[in-house]
């Protein structure tokens, strides 16, 4: 049976983009409990970055948001965009997928 909320859903990819969350030892008492991995299949490698080239340009996509800066310890606004994807929980942590819808003018 075919998920009716994907009907319409032309994907940029031809092979989406996998994510995991999973618990990581960290090195301080104050380092990173958590890490984040992401797999780009191949297959979707130049098309993923064509795709992330374009959304740079559309003022529609770009967006600021604090980035913690390392060397001065503080936040600074920076322009960007978002990649969001879906995920669950799983036995060793959140996972998931990515797969930007296809830009109008450019399906892989």
């Amino acid at each position: 049976m075919t998920d009716s909320r994907f009907s319409d859903f032309t994907p940029q990819l031809p092979v989406e983009i996998k994510w995991s969350v999973s618990q990581q030892t960290p090195n301080s008492e104050k380092g990173p409990t958590q890490k984040l991995g992401i797999f780009i299949p191949l297959e979707s490698l130049d098309q993923y970055i064509d795709y992330l080239k374009t959304i740079a340009q559309d003022p529609e996509k770009v967006k600021t948001t604090n980035i913690y800066n390392r060397e001065t310890k503080n936040k600074e606004a920076k322009n960007g965009v978002w990649i969001n994807g879906s995920g669950w929980d799983g036995e060793y942590g959140a996972y998931g997928s990515i797969n930007p819808a296809a830009l109008d003018n450019k399906p892989f």
